[in-house]
């Protein structure tokens, strides 16, 4: 069992953290250095809610104006992304988040900051860019572990950018929790002397939920299977057909498979454990799973701790291209809402409704491609909405965002098979698309490819 807060002796863990140059206090003094006109973020990777319920009491008692606050793939249902919670002057989503993010952004009273996830601080060391580029965080809240006997707090098994922000804000407010375990690697450890205030609290690390497997995701988990050699490195982006390919059996029997990835489940980590993922020929960080996170169960997450074969590293690392592109046989897997018959990728939106982030998805398409023997691949299910609609179009809705454009498409998969697109016209990638399209469909395809392109 993890341990919980109320087993800890805070009295002598507040003169441990005091010793180290550290402060221990309570959320409600840590948040009160946040002041109008403020830009407060909370990073990907962080759920700090103790501190994120005291900085809500106290936004709504600000007085003269408001501040700024950022997030992340927020998970957790804050206070203020409720409609009209006062002293809010703005709220933007760097990421993306769940259904609140979706609510607020659609009804566009929160923004959306769509930016390379290894370009974040590009601004930040580039004196010929305005400092309007540079979204400095004035105040970040953060989770982190408990301190070792050194004064370091990790955290954990999400690493992203964190480290980073805590580098460049002008208050680091931390939220410490017993029930964060410590993991390996660059990037994930910091001392508590660099923050403002800690505070103690309990909450629990991100856990990614099992999708339910159905007969469209085995069968999709097959073809990818085809794809990918025993010896490559992956890395499998968010989303129930991507996620569900790890469950599905499309490593079931691969042999040292290497792993670079963003955010990995829980079933990369048991593929880890038995052996299936060892990074034995991995051209970097070799016999390493790198990753910008983890979750899982207890059971895999005490695994993972502290694992030398498992190490989380910064965004500007884990999603670089040139990163990316220097790992042989490098198989990027990432999902999408649909695909035009010219290979236009759109994983961000339906028309102009935003559904999610675009995270890593461009820049690990960009990376394989770069690689020595990589691929690309996309994973979708051949309909949509009840099966009413067909993700293969003939033209992307209006107001589709363009996740991958048509130059970087490489292969996509369905449940009726793999299409590959790269180096075809766009005559001969529509022809490939139409024979991956459900059925009832393809007819319609075919005849609206003939108008469109001849």
């Amino acid at each position: 069992m993890m341990a919980d807060v109320d087993t800890i002796d805070s009295v002598r863990l507040a003169r441990d953290v005091s010793a180290q140059g550290g402060l221990l206090t309570s959320a409600e003094a840590a948040v009160s250095v946040v002041q109008s006109g403020d830009r407060v973020m909370i990073p990907i990777g962080s759920q700090p809610l103790l501190l994120a319920d005291a900085l809500a009491t106290h936004l709504a008692s600000l007085t003269g104006g408001s501040v700024e606050l950022s997030d992340c793939a927020v998970a957790a249902n804050y206070l203020w992304l409720e409609p009209g919670f006062p002293g809010v002057d703005k709220v933007v989503h760097e990421h993306w988040g769940g259904p609140a993010v979706r609510r607020q952004v659609r009804a566009h009273e929160h923004d959306y900051l769509p930016i390379p996830f290894s370009l974040r601080f590009k601004a930040l060391h580039e004196p010929m860019r305005p400092l309007a580029e540079q979204r400095r965080a004035d105040v970040v809240l953060v989770q982190v572990s408990l301190p070792d006997d050194h004064g370091f707090v990790s955290f954990g098994p999400n690493a992203w950018n964190q480290l980073a922000f805590v580098e460049q804000a002008r208050f680091a407010l931390a939220e410490m929790s017993p029930r964060i375990l410590p993991a390996m690697g660059l990037g994930n450890t910091v001392h508590v002397s660099a923050f403002h205030a800690l505070v103690l609290g309990s909450s629990e690390p991100r856990i990614t939920t099992i999708p339910a497997q159905t007969d469209v995701h085995r069968a999709i988990a097959g073809y990818v299977t085809e794809l990918v050699a025993d010896g490559d490195t992956l890395q499998i982006g968010a989303g129930q057909v991507s996620t569900a390919c790890v469950y599905a059996g499309a490593f079931t029997g691969k042999t040292d498979l290497g792993w670079h990835s963003e955010a990995s489940v829980g079933g990369i980590i048991d593929l880890i454990r038995t052996g299936v993922i060892s990074g034995s020929r991995k051209s970097v960080d070799r016999a390493i799973a790198v990753a910008t996170g983890y979750s899982g169960n207890d059971e895999q997450m005490r695994f993972a701790r502290l694992n030398p074969k498992i190490h989380t590293r910064p965004t500007e690392y884990v999603h670089n291209i040139r990163v990316i592109a220097s790992q042989d046989n490098m198989v990027a897997l990432n999902a999408a809402l649909c695909i035009d018959l010219t290979g236009q990728i759109a994983a961000d939106s339906v028309g102009p409704e935003m559904i999610g982030g675009t995270g890593g998805q461009l820049e690990f398409a960009i990376g394989a491609l770069n690689a020595r023997n990589g691929r690309s691949i996309t994973v979708l299910q051949s309909r949509a909405i009840g099966g009413s609609v067909s993700t293969i179009v003939d033209l992307l809705p209006a107001g589709a965002v363009v996740t991958v454009p048509r130059q970087f498409a490489d292969i996509v998969v369905t449940e009726f098979g793999v299409a590959r697109l790269w180096a075809k016209t766009v005559r001969e990638r529509a022809q490939e698309l139409i024979q991956i399209a459900h059925p009832d469909f393809r007819d319609r395809l075919q005849h609206r490819a003939k108008e469109l392109l001849g």
